[in-house]
Formats: structure tokens, sequence, C-alpha cells
């Protein structure tokens, strides 16, 4: 069996995305980033050393992100499995997201006024008084849904 991809191959991969029900945008996706491991194979055989290989070039001699990269394995990878070309599939780089976002994120006082007097003067006070609380308490938006009127009262 030849484990080259060719034009075929991409036709009918295409084809089956489309069945799949997959979007324009990420079948397009998909054979724009197999396009790149077609161009870098240049009709070579599709072998676990090229694929490594491959991996290695896109970081190290193009220079891509480590998301990126991913993004192109993930296409081969599927192709590989749509064909059953079993054991070229390669492992994703492990990306470790931050836990805090940085500090440059961080409102200043006059774009959070900007923010809630933006909100009230469109006449939604309902937004501007999410802000004032997520903002004067520190609270994440995932948080918002666990307050209650009852939390925040003062005691007498």
């Amino acid at each position: 069996m030849s484990y080259v991809i060719t034009e075929q191959i991409l036709e009918d991969y295409k084809e089956y995305l489309i069945e799949e029900e997959k979007s324009k945008a990420t079948i397009d996706k998909y054979i724009c980033d197999i396009r790149k491991l077609m161009n870098y194979a240049n009709g070579q055989e599709i072998t676990r050393k090229l694929m490594l290989d491959f991996k290695e070039n896109l970081r190290v001699d193009k220079g891509y992100k480590l998301s990126s990269i991913n993004s192109f394995l993930i296409a081969a990878n599927r192709l590989f499995d749509y064909l059953g070309w079993y054991g070229f599939n390669v492992k994703l780089y492990h990306i470790q997201n931050d836990a805090f976002a940085p500090e440059k994120i961080d409102l200043s006082i006059q774009e959070y006024k900007k923010l809630v007097m933006v909100a009230w003067y469109k006449g939604n006070k309902r937004l501007a008084m999410i802000i004032q609380t997520l903002c004067s308490m520190g609270l994440r938006i995932s948080e918002l849904n666990f307050m209650e009127v009852e939390s925040i009262k003062k005691e007498k």
C-alpha cells in the first residue's frame, strides 16, 4: 500500500468532511493544513519519521506557535484515521494555560467608569450594576450566578 497524500485523497477527504456536516471554514482549514504536510512530503511516502520531522520543522524552521502546530497535526491525524493509515499519528504539544490573566489586562479606573457610564446611558442599568458588582467585589463572571441579595446585605 502506498502512503502518499494525493490531490484525489484531498478531494475524497473534503467530500467526507462535507458529509460529516463540518463547516466550510473547518473544511478549508483542514485542507489547507494537510496541504502543508503534502508540500513538506513532496511526493514521499508518509512515515512516522517524516511526521516527526514535519512536526519539528514547523516548530524550529518555520517558527510556528505550538497552538498552530497542534492545529496542523490534528488535521493530519484525522486524515490518517479517515484513511486507516495507522501508526503515523503524532502527539500534540502540551500547552499549559496561565492560571491567572496577566496584569496588563486589568481595567484602569477610567476604563471602569466609562464601561459603567456607557451601559447606564444606553439604558442598560442591569449591565451597569453587574459591572459594578463584579469590579467592586473582585468576582469572576462565572461566580455572579451564585450571588444572592441576602449574601451581600450587611447584618444589622
